[in-house]
């Protein structure tokens, strides 16, 4: 991995370990359901800055996000995610991505400890409405563990 900041001026990149179970059912010839995929997680974001180097990327170490994804666009209109433990406010809107086939709310914090205090573990709801079969509602959970450390030092 690399960081480039002048290839691509003001795009993104992202490097993420995780896991994954991801099947597809079918046991009907009714139409695929309008979503996709919807979740809520946090991450650790680091960045490499040189061939031997990682560290923390700085100012957003850490982050939330809470997503709800459909198969095309124009389904999602709306959404929100209630969080847990009650927050204030205890909810946040769910933006409508350029593409318009993701709502998605995030959000970053410098250390693990402001990250839980604003976003613990517990349940968490998403409500999104979709054009054609209306409001929606998910309980999702968070579990209470902590982000593995990656060496701050020359790989």
């Amino acid at each position: 991995m690399a960081l480039n900041t002048g290839g691509y001026p003001g795009a993104l990149g992202q490097s993420s370990y995780y896991s994954r179970t991801t099947f597809f059912l079918v046991t009907t010839t009714t139409a695929a359901p309008e979503v996709q995929t919807y979740e809520v997680s946090k991450a650790r974001k680091w960045v490499q800055t040189s061939n031997a180097l990682v560290s923390p990327e700085t100012g957003q170490e850490f982050v939330f996000d809470a997503t709800a994804q459909s198969y095309l666009t124009g389904v999602l209109t709306t959404g929100t995610v209630q969080l847990a433990p009650t927050t204030n406010p205890p909810s946040r809107n769910l933006m409508l991505q350029p593409g318009g086939t993701r709502l998605d709310f995030s959000d970053i914090a410098s250390t693990q400890g402001l990250l839980d205090a604003f976003y613990g573990s517990g349940s968490y709801t998403l409500n999104f409405g979709t054009s054609n079969s209306g409001s929606h509602s998910v309980v999702l959970s968070l579990p209470a563990d902590n982000f593995h450390r990656l060496p701050e030092y020359p790989i």
